[in-house]
């Protein structure tokens, strides 16, 4: 239990640096994890649309971890089937 939890509190540390340099408001709520590597989380995009006009959109990012780095993506949800 103390390795996940440990292993969260490391990512979701990590996540919060990420996101600062990246533009994006993130809670710090711990994402889940997909894969091994891959987590999803909520975030909000600090454009102008948001911080001067109010517009601001949560969006779903996945992060992938390969090593030390982590590589953020945002995804896109289909709606309906295909």
């Amino acid at each position: 239990m103390y390795a996940r939890k440990h292993m969260h509190t490391t990512i979701t540390s990590k996540l919060i640096d990420l996101c600062s340099r990246s533009g994006l408001a993130y809670s710090g709520e711990p994402p889940t994890e997909v894969a091994p590597g891959v987590h999803t989380f909520y975030a909000t995009m600090l454009n102008e649309d948001c911080t001067k006009h109010g517009y601001c959109r949560q969006k779903k990012y996945c992060v992938i971890e390969y090593g030390e780095q982590l590589f953020l993506e945002e995804t896109y949800e289909r709606k309906g089937s295909i």
